[in-house]
């Protein structure tokens, strides 16, 4: 993935994007089989430590504490995800709308 300025990414994107957070575009310029973007924007959460907690419900479940999630019991998680083109939202509008 390579980064992209605001910009770079609105060009791309054909319409406004929230300027706080960052934007990137793969390095070969292949865009998404889902979506047929070439923008993505970087999602995070936090969910229950793999290496300490035990049960089953990781989204809200907190571990004893390990080295790998610095004793806290949770541990953060990023990934990017495919942001549909702007052409895209204004068809599911129109499309929601009944028009």
């Amino acid at each position: 993935m390579r980064d992209l300025s605001i910009a770079e990414a609105e060009a791309l994107h054909g319409g406004r994007l929230d300027r706080r957070c960052r934007y990137a575009t793969p390095e070969d310029g292949v865009p998404c089989n889902l979506t047929g973007s070439l923008v993505y924007g970087i999602a995070r959460w936090s969910e229950a430590c793999s290496g300490c907690y035990e049960g089953y419900y990781t989204d809200h479940g907190r571990g004893h504490g390990c080295s790998e999630c610095g004793y806290t019991g949770r541990s953060r998680r990023e990934h990017w995800v495919p942001i549909p083109p702007a052409d895209a939202d204004e068809a599911a509008q129109a499309q929601a709308k009944g028009e």
